[in-house]
């Protein structure tokens, strides 16, 4: 959904890389940048061979709401909204002229697709799943050799994979962001 956004923006390559190199900023740990975080970043843009170029912040001024979600987005991602990132994105959206009740706006739609996003994946988790313990439970009948652990590593490799795949197909859900345009201030 979010990529979508950014290519329905037509963005420069200068402007795709200071919107890259804000949430890289908003993401960085101690320095460091997460898998996850780095892998959804590279998700969004197209990968750009040698131009290095990037533009002011203000060029993305019509695309603001675009970067906060965005940033919002790569902040969560571990699951938790830590108070740092937070804060720089509060930074980010006064730099954009945002009023804190239109951030928290946001920030609620964002957490609400995550959370919709997850519910979707724990079901078809959840499906997979019961198929494995079915599979093991009948197994067990045979006589077969199946122990508890391989069902708890299956549970755990499922869970896993549940989270690997939100993160990678977060922006392909059907929720859509809600105009927040249309509220007051």
């Amino acid at each position: 959904m979010l990529k979508q956004e950014i290519e329905e923006a037509k963005l420069t390559i200068p402007q795709q890389n200071c919107f890259r190199q804000l949430l890289i900023g908003i993401a960085d740990k101690e320095g460091r940048l997460g898998t996850m975080e780095k892998q959804y970043i590279q998700h969004l843009f197209e990968p750009v061979d040698g131009q290095f170029e990037q533009a002011d912040i203000e060029s993305l001024w019509k695309h603001s709401e675009t970067v906060l979600k965005a940033a919002i987005t790569v902040a969560v991602l571990s699951g938790r909204y830590p108070i740092d990132q937070a804060r720089r994105i509060s930074k980010l959206a006064q730099q954009f002229g945002f009023a804190a009740r239109r951030l928290r706006n946001l920030e609620d739609q964002a957490l609400r697709a995550i959370q919709f996003r997850g519910q979707q994946m724990n079901m078809d988790v959840t499906h997979t799943l019961t198929e494995v313990l079915s599979k093991d439970g009948s197994a067990k009948l045979q006589g077969d050799s199946v122990t508890d652990e391989v069902s708890y590593s299956d549970f755990m490799q499922g869970l896993w994979q549940s989270d690997a795949d939100l993160i990678q197909h977060t922006q392909h859900t059907a929720i859509e962001w809600e105009d927040s345009e249309d509220e007051t201030s």
